[in-house]
């Protein structure tokens, strides 16, 4: 479903498995601790909060974010939400990535303790051969009971390798604030495509100018190019916050006949990054932008980015 794509995009993408070749069986069972000893083992006073923890796993597999919203501090679920949290719903049963707690360490604390940090490994019930990073939740002790503390909204926006169970009971916490990040991202990744567009069109008049070729130095292009892009603003992109210039030419092409290139729709020209290295920086630090010779735009997840062409 087309509106399941960008959350079910952005978790896969953070656990790296929207380009596993392995199919994802549906989870058939909730959230479990494997070391079932270890739990049994575990203080009086310390089994509530490994009962948080489980049960918010549980509501997450289930995709039961307004269940999972009563375990995470700060939230108040009414029994009709807003329809923020009916669309996350709705999208994430398109992820299909149920979790199960492999390890679980928490601390020794005293009794009258308030705030607890626990570790934990994280497995999938559905991808059995999948390791996800070690993560962290902080637990505050408030009423009767422990809630997992979230993280800052602006957490939804910041590129996600690990730690997903915070970035979940983050978007439970702030679940409106999903898609103001996103309307953010989508503005900033608009405007970035159409300034390394510029500057590949730039380039090819360039070398329509020059013989066909790219004479410039690949360090020292804006200065050829300037004449070419409407702004100098071209050369930013919104999303990198340093106001540096975010984009780099493909050396490889100095000096080439544009023309002469067997496949100019597949080598690339302009990147988002340095010295070769793509920075990805579009949703939650998933994808980057290209430029290739022909002048067409992509944006490219890492996967595909391995798969890049760079010698012409």
């Amino acid at each position: 479903m087309r509106q399941s794509l960008p959350l079910a995009l952005l978790v896969l993408g953070a656990l790296n498995l929207f380009a596993s070749g392995t199919k994802a069986q549906p989870p058939d069972r909730p959230a479990e601790w494997s070391t079932e000893k270890s739990l049994k083992s575990l203080k009086p006073h310390l089994r509530p909060i490994a009962d948080v923890v489980l049960s918010f796993i549980s509501a997450v597999n289930q995709a039961d974010l307004k269940k999972a919203a009563t375990y995470v501090a700060g939230t108040e679920v009414s029994s009709k939400p807003g329809a923020a949290l009916d669309e996350i719903e709705q999208e994430m049963k398109g992820i299909q990535a149920a979790f199960s707690i492999t390890s679980l360490n928490i601390p020794p604390i005293e009794e009258d303790k308030k705030v607890v940090q626990v570790g934990l490994q994280l497995s999938l019930i559905n991808w059995p051969d999948k390791e996800i990073d070690t993560g962290r939740l902080v637990l505050s002790f408030a009423g009767d009971t422990w809630k997992i503390v979230p993280g800052e909204p602006g957490l939804l926006i910041k590129p996600l390798h690990n730690n997903i169970l915070l970035y979940l009971a983050t978007l439970a916490a702030y679940p409106n604030e999903l898609k103001k990040s996103r309307a953010r991202d989508e503005a900033r990744r608009t405007v970035c495509v159409a300034n390394i567009k510029q500057l590949a069109v730039a380039a090819i008049i360039f070398a329509q100018q020059h013989d066909g070729k790219l004479t410039f130095p690949a360090a020292g292009y804006k200065e050829s190019l300037m004449p070419y892009t409407k702004s100098a603003l071209a050369f930013l992109c919104p999303a990198k916050e340093d106001f540096e210039e975010s984009y780099s030419f493909n050396s490889k092409l100095l000096g080439i006949d544009l023309e002469a290139i067997a496949a100019p729709a597949e080598v690339v020209m302009f990147y988002e990054g340095k010295d070769g290295v793509l920075d990805f920086q579009h949703t939650n630090g998933l994808f980057t932008t290209v430029a290739f010779a022909d002048g067409h735009v992509k944006l490219i997840s890492a996967e595909q980015a391995k798969k890049l062409r760079w010698n012409p």
